[in-house]
């Protein structure tokens, strides 16, 4: 089973009442998003979840598992990770996941210079930011824009872009 198939979706950071209702702190685009992914994971024994129940609340998600009930039984869970696999979940076109930007290499489209490695990715809200780092200490930050990236190719870890002057430049 590997890490890269599955991706942290939520984590469980309370409980909400005493019949073993949980709330999580989704890390999908949106609560929304969160509850409609099928199937569920606890990581690293591969173990499916079977939620019964799944609702938005305010910015989270509450759930109930099947088979914990009671307040004790969720206080074990508190802090766990909840995982989901790749394939239920359906991105729009042109979308991907932080967990494949991450690490992949930058490369100027026109140059072919390489830039470094995203290394983190910043949620703005009006849009991603590419946090890159080169050889040494130097770090560029490229807005995830498509006056930027010229190309995203997952399967060669590649990300072209194409960077205004200064962008890049000391």
């Amino acid at each position: 089973m590997s890490l890269k198939q599955f991706l942290e979706v939520g984590q469980i950071v309370g409980t909400r009442g005493v019949s073993g209702e949980m709330k999580v702190k989704p890390f999908c685009d949106s609560p929304r998003a969160f509850c409609e992914i099928p199937r569920f994971y606890f990581l690293p024994e591969g173990k499916q979840i079977d939620i019964s129940t799944k609702r938005v609340f305010k910015s989270a998600v509450l759930i109930t598992i099947d088979g914990v009930r009671k307040i004790e039984d969720c206080m074990g869970l508190i802090n766990r990770y909840i995982y989901a696999d790749k394939k239920d979940i359906n991105l729009p076109k042109n979308r991907y996941f932080v967990d494949d930007i991450l690490g992949m290499n930058v490369v100027d489209a026109d140059t072919k210079m390489d830039y470094g490695k995203v290394y983190d990715v910043i949620k703005t809200g009006a849009n991603d930011v590419y946090c890159i780092r080169g050889d040494g200490s130097r770090e560029y930050m490229l807005p995830a824009v498509d006056e930027f990236i010229i190309n995203i190719n997952i399967s060669k870890n590649i990300l072209l872009v194409r960077p205004i002057k200064g962008m890049f430049d000391e």
